[in-house]
């Protein structure tokens, strides 16, 4: 079975639509925000600039520069595992599935 997307969404137009809503309706990024390079950033100017990054695991090295809302979700890393890799992965309470690590972030940027 073919699945075709609609003309107004297709993958080469998707990033550039999102770009031109994004002062519309607040974008959420996951793990790493589109047009960003996942080590740097935006280093052209014209990714996504989204309102809210949710990082997987641990942020990437492209949040450093990140200024909204940042949040770190899941628990994916065996702390045995995170211990022999070094990670310094902040701590959940209980059952938490989910850190806001805005102030963290914000304050090892600046």
């Amino acid at each position: 079975m073919h699945v075709s997307l609609p003309r107004c969404l297709s993958l080469p137009v998707l990033p550039q639509r999102m770009v031109s809503l994004q002062s519309s309706c607040p974008v959420v990024s996951l793990d790493v925000p589109s047009g960003w390079n996942v080590e740097q950033g935006d280093v052209s100017g014209t990714g996504l600039r989204p309102a809210m990054l949710v990082s997987l695991s641990l942020p990437k090295l492209c949040a450093r520069g990140f200024q909204g809302r940042h949040v770190l979700g899941g628990r994916f890393v065996p702390p045995p595992l995170a211990a022999k890799l070094n990670l310094c992965i902040p701590p959940y309470t209980g059952a938490q599935q989910w850190l806001d690590i805005t102030k963290m972030t914000s304050s090892s940027t600046s």
